[in-house]
């Protein structure tokens, strides 16, 4: 059963597990969109309706980082782990690379998806990269970008345009892409071309990423009260739900 946090739903299941089914669905051809939402898009979510809509829409939703893991605690549902974007992205380039799928990269500043690509062509020699283009687009142009992409036949194509823009575009342009996995990555291609740095494994295993980007990002303070917003409606959706359940009896 899924955890679902201010009307955003989470997966419970192991990354093997999503990965399994990821592959199960590419070898069927059924279209597949992963999303990766933080507190801040849970909580933008519920003011912008096209985002809301976007979220709904998706196949796997992944509580990637630790705000997502303590809001399910406060409001009764937790989740047992989380599963960072970054790290199911490498799975997939990896099953990528041994079924021979075609990955394209679209987001980042120009020439950051190009730095992506000669990063992981070296690290996966047989990864049949189709093509790279930067995320610095109109949303007018969506469709004739689109149908770019489409031209290059991927299977498999990995958005990182920050939100709310990467959940919309492939929740509603990744059937026109042709691509049958469309999975939004945010930073991800900065950190695989080496413009930005990952926090070392010590951040990561102990659930301290976030300071470790508030570290060298000072400016993500400014999203403290959105997750203050976010842990408060959280522990209101426990009490509102264990009214609603001993009004019931």
């Amino acid at each position: 059963m899924d955890t679902v946090i201010g009307g955003v739903r989470f997966d419970r299941r192991k990354k093997e597990e999503i990965m399994q089914e990821l592959e199960e669905r590419l070898s069927k051809d059924k279209t597949t969109r992963v999303f990766t939402p933080n507190p801040l898009i849970v909580q933008r979510a519920k003011r912008d309706p096209r985002l809301a809509n976007a979220l709904a829409r998706a196949d796997v939703s992944l509580a990637d980082g630790v705000g997502i893991l303590l809001g399910a605690r406060l409001s009764g549902a937790p989740l047992p782990h989380r599963i960072a974007g970054i790290d199911l992205a490498e799975e997939v380039v990896t099953l990528a690379e041994r079924k021979g799928l075609r990955l394209f990269l679209l987001g980042g500043k120009p020439g950051v998806a190009d730095d992506a690509a000669r990063v992981l062509w070296k690290r996966y020699p047989d990864l049949n990269i189709c093509g790279a283009c930067h995320g610095y687009f109109e949303e007018e142009d969506s469709q004739y970008l689109a149908s770019y992409i489409a031209e290059k036949r991927p299977d498999i194509l990995f958005v990182c345009l920050g939100s709310p823009r990467q959940e919309i575009f492939v929740a509603e342009h990744l059937e026109k892409t042709g691509a049958r996995l469309g999975i939004g990555l945010g930073g991800t291609f900065d950190v695989w071309s080496g413009r930005v740095r990952r926090a070392p494994r010590f951040f990561r295993k102990a659930g301290l990423e976030w300071l470790w980007r508030m570290m060298r990002e000072p400016r993500r303070l400014a999203g403290i009260p959105h997750l203050i917003a976010f842990l408060l409606a959280s522990l209101l959706q426990r009490r509102k739900k264990s009214v609603k359940m001993h009004s019931s009896r």
